[in-house]
């Protein structure tokens, strides 16, 4: 989709100045799909995916006989016979229990473990975080894959209709694929918890999700299974802004040094509100951000704040890589030292599963 703009006017309240944000009034009229962006689309580009990579193997282990399920050798067996490499091994077990392990609700709201034991959760079919992970390791194993499982915390949304933030005990895998190390959560990815009531779904950004995306939501209590070169700390973790899951599937990209939000520099940089959007959601207002449409060196940080009461998400995108913005009430603020190339400030609405670019800057060496 092609996009539009149309500027109603444009006032510079200091002649002879650069223009910026706080000496412009900008009132900029735009519709859905029609949100001001030189020569892109509403949607940030995200590099093509292979058609089903894992449709063979997803298909096999979903085709389990009954009887190859009845003990964990022969259920590992069957899984990795077909497999022929060692992420086919490590996708068959986890497609398979995304499908048929069911989350243990009324444990988990009870705040009771399940069954641990894997052999157990294999003959009752349900478990919570921690008997899944057990599960996992052992079919791994049997498998033949190098695995560990990791306890520590998730951040998730709390059940409750207000949806507020919390941190829960949680445990997930590490799995050694084709020399490196990668985590798998299990039960993330059968399925989400909506109204105090779980729902099955196949979330397959759970699987094999690389360092940088898993810190985003899970720390383990071992900073050493962060598998960061810098691993974060426990305060940092919890500061970070909650991700939306489907960030991960994009390859978003945590830089908590590169976010530093509400130090005192940058509260002193902060001017006045004088950008702003119409949506059919409601205004979005520019508190602080470079010139739109200007250019950006990559030498500097460029600070965002903008104020957006009926936005759920803000992000940055940079050449490929998202960089989120931190939620403070109705504003968003995040920096970023962006890399030559495009950089764009994007927006996902309520209930909106894409994102509408706003903002674009082409960023130079100089």
């Amino acid at each position: 989709m092609r996009l539009s703009l149309s500027a109603i006017g444009i006032v510079s309240t200091m002649p002879n100045m650069p223009p910026s944000v706080s000496s412009l009034a900008l009132i900029i009229l735009c519709t859905i799909g029609t949100i001001a962006h030189a020569g892109g689309t509403a949607r940030p580009p995200v590099a093509p995916q292979p058609a089903g990579p894992y449709e063979a193997i997803d298909r096999h282990a979903l085709a389990a006989p009954k009887d190859t399920e009845e003990s964990l050798d022969k259920l590992a067996a069957y899984l990795a016979q077909p497999a022929k490499t060692e992420r086919d091994k490590a996708r068959a077990i986890f497609r398979w229990m995304s499908e048929r392990i069911r989350f243990n609700a009324d444990a988990h709201f009870t705040g009771h473990p399940g069954e641990l034991q894997p052999d157990a959760v294999l003959r009752d079919r349900e478990a919570t975080a921690f008997g899944y992970a057990n599960l996992y390791e052992a079919l791994a194993r049997r498998a033949g894959l190098e695995v560990v499982t990791l306890h520590g915390h998730a951040k998730m949304k709390h059940h409750t209709e207000e949806g507020r933030l919390t941190k829960v005990k949680h445990a997930w895998n590490a799995v050694r694929v084709d020399g490196y190390w990668f985590f798998v959560d299990t039960t993330w990815g059968a399925g989400y918890i909506k109204g105090q009531r779980w729902h099955r779904m196949c979330r397959d950004q759970y699987f094999l999700a690389a360092p940088h995306q898993m810190i985003l939501t899970h720390i383990p209590l071992d900073p050493r299974w962060q598998l960061l070169s810098v691993p974060i700390t426990p305060a940092q973790f919890d500061a970070a802004p909650l991700t939306n899951a489907k960030f991960l599937h994009m390859g978003v990209r945590s830089d908590l040094q590169a976010q530093r939000i509400k130090t005192p520099e940058y509260r002193r940089s902060v001017g006045s509100a004088t950008t702003q959007f119409f949506l059919q959601t409601g205004k979005v207002k520019v508190i602080m951000a470079p010139t739109p449409g200007a250019s950006l060196t990559c030498r500097g940080e460029h600070f965002f704040v903008i104020e957006a009461a009926d936005v759920a998400q803000m992000a940055l995108w940079n050449n490929g890589s998202w960089f989120l913005l931190h939620k403070n009430g109705t504003r968003f603020e995040g920096g970023i030292r962006p890399e030559p190339g495009e950089l764009r400030l994007c927006l996902q609405r309520p209930l909106d599963s894409e994102f509408q670019a706003v903002l674009t800057y082409k960023v130079v060496e100089k």
